[in-house]
């Protein structure tokens, strides 16, 4: 049975309901906040050419202004993306919210937030563990993704029953932020979402926003937070002045200071310097230029911020090269901001709209081939990404594609949008999706090269992509995840039949 597509009224109320929050930052010239707007052209034009890498949404602003933002199609301003990693850095904000309100301590131990779940026997490590050192992860729990999070539907409980070595040493560790989700669920009696509605999303007019869930129905904190770009930009403008927003004070300024400053060294003796080894706070990492931080996510989800000069930049992305991205904020942006407005430069000006306009019009790449028609369905070989029947029709500016019994539009030479129940996902832990709002936006475009078909799918909500090339002559399916550097995956067509 196909899995129905969302009705076009409700998609279009959802998009009414995002558009609402998108724009809401002030926007200047990047003159009147002291950087020419040469600098950030070169800037945006050193981003894009980073190898192997694809940015979706980029967002520089500086004294609470936005100077330049880029949203590259198909993706637009107002699509939620996938944060990663990058999520810590709120779940920090939530643990320090609680800590301001006298819900919990640093220093305490997390065992007694879980008689529950506790093993029989507690080893000592286990009841000194304290989550200062959850969020510093240095609990001594060696990081083991797949048994704790991908096998288990009780992954406190599985975390507890680790046995771990002497803490102390960091171990970046994703499973140290879910514990510090399930701890603010315990101490507030709401999950960690809706503890932050109240308390910090309304109050940055952050609407549209949603995280994932664990099978125990606790946000899972290290990742899985989506966010539009325009509300990372803002998350970034309230660590850099100290929790406070427009007047109103979100978090301490104390902890965000311990939030921001050095609390464990995450370098070895032997590394050269770069922008993982310069230490880490309370789920935020520093940087090479000293005094900037960052939150950090996967494939290149950045906010990095920069206090003393009051900068802010956001960048999603999918990526395999995050520090050459980082790079550009360092050599080409950084060096360039001054104390003082400049003068209006009208031709540099117009430089940065051509280079943004350039970068917005220039898709993630497209199937290269001819357009023509063919019908047919495919049976394919059993394969370990679970594939079955893959049926195509039509001909001309659009293919329909059916792929186990889900429809997607494939346009020729552009990107064709379909609203789908399900994304395809790098993270396979269990209960995967739950918490996140549907539908998922998947865009999709074709081309024949001979007899062989490229389909080619990008969701842009969770930046996953997915190239297929369907060979009829040589009866094979050759599938690329995008998310994950991979060897192609190739699937015998068991039976083609042509329409």
């Amino acid at each position: 049975m196909r899995l129905r597509i969302l009705n076009v009224a409700l998609a279009a109320m959802l998009a009414l309901a995002a558009s609402a929050q998108t724009g809401v930052l002030p926007r200047s010239s990047a003159e009147r906040q002291g950087v020419s707007s040469a600098a950030v052209a070169n800037f945006v034009e050193r981003l894009m050419a980073v190898v192997n890498t694809d940015v979706h949404h980029m967002v520089v602003a500086r004294h609470g202004t936005v100077i330049a933002e880029m949203h590259a199609r198909p993706y637009v301003a107002e699509d939620v993306h996938t944060m990663y990693s990058a999520s810590k850095t709120v779940t920090a904000l939530a643990v320090g919210i609680a800590v301001d309100e006298n819900r919990l301590r640093v220093d305490d131990r997390v065992a007694s937030f879980f008689p529950r779940r506790l093993p029989t026997e507690v080893s000592p490590a286990l009841a000194a563990m304290t989550v200062r050192e959850l969020l510093t992860m240095s609990t001594g729990v060696r990081p083991d993704y797949n048994r704790l999070r991908n096998s288990n539907d009780d992954w406190e409980r599985a975390y507890l029953a680790c046995v771990p070595d002497a803490p102390g040493q960091f171990q970046y560790d994703s499973m140290c932020t879910y514990m510090l989700a399930a701890i603010v669920q315990r101490v507030t009696g709401q999950t960690m979402i809706d503890y932050l509605r109240q308390r910090l999303f309304a109050p940055l007019g952050i609407t549209v926003v949603d995280w994932e869930l664990s099978p125990t129905g606790v946000n899972t904190g290290g990742w899985g937070l989506r966010l539009q770009a325009e509300s990372e930009a803002k998350i970034g403008m309230l660590i850099n002045n100290r929790g406070e927003w427009q007047g109103k004070r979100i978090v301490s300024a104390s902890w965000i200071d311990e939030m921001t400053r050095v609390q464990i060294n995450t370098s070895t003796v032997k590394s050269e310097p770069n922008d993982g080894n310069q230490g880490y706070g309370y789920q935020t990492w520093h940087c090479l230029p000293e005094g900037v931080v960052r939150a950090d996510g996967a494939f290149g989800q950045y906010i990095i911020m920069d206090r003393e000069r009051d900068l802010v930049v956001v960048i999603n992305a999918m990526s395999h090269d995050g520090h050459g991205m980082l790079r550009t904020v360092w050599t080409d942006l950084l060096p360039m901001l001054g104390d003082a407005p400049l003068a209006e430069n009208a031709r540099e000006q117009k430089r940065l709209a051509k280079a943004i306009a350039h970068a917005e019009q220039t898709e993630i790449a497209l199937p290269q081939g001819k357009r023509k028609g063919r019908d047919f369905e495919l049976t394919l070989a059993d394969n370990a990404l679970g594939m079955k029947r893959i049926s195509i029709t039509g001909e001309g500016e659009k293919l329909c594609v059916e792929i186990d019994g889900v429809e997607y539009t494939a346009g020729y030479k552009r990107y064709e949008l379909t609203q789908v129940a399900e994304p395809l996902y790098s993270i396979t832990a269990r209960n995967r999706f739950a918490g996140l709002i549907a539908p998922f936006k998947c865009y999709s475009a074709y081309a024949w090269q001979g007899n062989t078909l490229l389909l080619d799918r990008h969701w842009t909500t969770m930046i996953s992509g997915q190239h297929l090339a369907l060979d009829l002559d040589a009866k094979r399916l050759t599938v690329v995840n995008t998310f994950a550097p991979q060897k192609p995956i190739e699937i015998a067509i068991e039976q083609c039949e042509i329409k």
